[in-house]
């Protein structure tokens, strides 16, 4: 399943690709002069890549009709709730199968270590063993399971028991 998602759902946006799901975000579809890509030029990029789209405006969701969900709420895990409902979506943290949350490109296993103890904290490098970078050269930022991580599956967790 892949999704676009508007302008007001950034960090949204991250979570998804952390998740795997393949997410362009609205803001990297704008030109260099940084003006929004009208709601109709959104509909037609998503229905020719076969995306879903995710937004907080009633409009563009009825535009995209049935391609589309209206998010309600202003809480990211709110809006990953009613993605799991209506699309019966898991969010399970696979590092291996995560995407860039800055690009949307796939990452790869870093085999060695040393690469990236001079790229990530002390603290960091000391107590973790297993990194990744992203595919994109441009990006290359390096990824690690960490608290953030845990965090965002515990309160997950409990959206999934209320």
């Amino acid at each position: 399943m892949k999704f676009l998602t508007d302008l007001m759902l950034g960090r949204l946006t991250r979570f998804l690709r952390i998740f795997a799901y393949d997410t362009v975000y609205a803001k990297d579809l704008e030109s260099n002069n940084n003006t929004p890509v009208p709601d109709d030029e959104l509909v037609k990029f998503a229905n020719g890549e076969n995306r879903i789209i995710l937004t907080k405006d009633k409009l563009l969701s009825r535009k995209a009709a049935p391609n589309s969900l209206f998010l309600e709420g202003e809480n990211v895990y709110e809006y990953l709730k009613q993605i799991k409902i209506r699309f019966k979506n898991d969010f399970e943290y696979k590092a291996e199968k995560a995407r860039c949350s800055v690009c949307n490109h796939t990452l790869f296993r870093i085999e060695n270590k040393e690469d990236v103890k001079d790229l990530v904290n002390e603290g960091t490098y000391n107590h973790i063993n297993e990194f990744f970078r992203c595919s994109n050269r441009t990006c290359n930022k390096i990824y690690w399971y960490g608290t953030h991580i845990e965090d965002i599956l515990l309160k997950i967790k409990k959206i999934e028991i209320d």
